[in-house]
């Protein structure tokens, strides 16, 4: 699959992350996806994953404003502008796309990207660990969901309700395939 001037090989199970490049007054979303970097202490602020749809098609499964939303791999990856890198699991899930299918549609979980991720991480930004987790947990979390959360939920972890995209990054069951170079 076609990414920019690279070629991609994309699987069922892989996870991308996105860095939305700061255009405070083209795109105001960027003012969000800073502060989420800044938090997180990662470059990256978004990610989602790839499963089938019923016909066996490539879908990215995303949770977004709107929810959680399926778009063909191809179609993400050709709008995209930012910096990307592509996670691939060691072991795929049997399940991975049947979750994707049931979450399909869940409502964004602003209230955990805006007061319980911040509670949360802020504390590790300035002295360096954890505050407390204060938002759902288990089958309480699972009714809204943050794009990190969705992949965590596919993926089967389970505190998935406290990730972000860094996560991904230091997992032993996740190798990075690709890599978008910084310039």
């Amino acid at each position: 699959m076609k990414y920019r001037e690279w070629e991609l090989d994309v699987r069922e199970g892989d996870v991308f992350l996105f860095r939305t490049e700061w255009e405070p007054f083209k795109n105001p979303i960027s003012i969000l996806s800073f502060f989420v970097r800044l938090f997180t202490e990662c470059p990256y602020n978004h990610c989602g994953i790839v499963g089938k749809d019923i016909d066996g098609k490539l879908m990215f499964y995303e949770a977004k404003n709107e929810g959680v939303i399926a778009n063909p791999v191809e179609d993400v990856l050709d709008r995209q502008k930012d910096k990307i890198v592509q996670l691939r699991p060691t072991v795929v899930p049997s399940t991975l796309s049947e979750r994707c299918h049931v979450l399909q549609g869940r409502p964004y979980d602003f209230k955990a990207l805006l007061v319980y991720h911040l509670i949360y991480r802020l504390p590790k930004v300035l002295i360096g660990r954890f505050g407390p987790w204060i938002g759902p947990k288990g089958d309480e979390a699972e009714s809204e969901v943050v794009c990190s959360e969705l992949v965590g939920e596919v993926l089967g972890y389970p505190e998935a309700y406290q990730m972000v995209s860094a996560d991904f990054l230091c997992r032993p069951d996740l190798y990075i395939v690709f890599a978008e170079p910084w310039k």
